[in-house]
C-alpha cells in the first residue's frame, strides 16, 4: 500500500483548535507564529473570529476551561476582566 500526501490546503482545523493551540499560559511568540502560520494554509472552520480571540486571551490570564468559557462567550459576550 502506498501512502498518500496531504495537501495541506485541502486540510481544515476547528475554531477550538485553534483556541486550544493558542491559549497555552507559556506559549512564545516564536511559537505562536508558526502555529499562525501552519494555520494559515489551511480552512479555518470558525465559532467566530472575536468569540476565539476573547476566549484564547481570557484562558491565558485565568487557565479555565475551554468549553466552559466558549459556552459563556456565546451566551452573551464578556469582558475580559470577569
Amino acid at each position: 500500500m502506498q501512502a498518500k500526501k496531504i495537501n495541506i490546503s485541502q486540510c481544515a482545523f476547528s475554531g477550538i483548535t485553534r483556541m486550544e493551540l493558542l491559549s497555552f499560559p507559556g506559549i512564545t511568540e516564536n511559537e505562536e507564529q508558526a502555529i499562525e502560520s501552519l494555520l494559515d494554509r489551511m480552512t479555518h472552520l470558525s465559532v467566530s473570529p472575536i468569540i476565539e480571540d476573547l476566549t484564547i486571551q481570557f484562558r491565558r490570564q485565568h487557565q479555565t476551561k475551554l468549553p466552559e468559557r466558549l459556552l459563556l462567550q456565546q451566551q452573551k459576550p464578556m469582558p475580559l476582566s470577569c
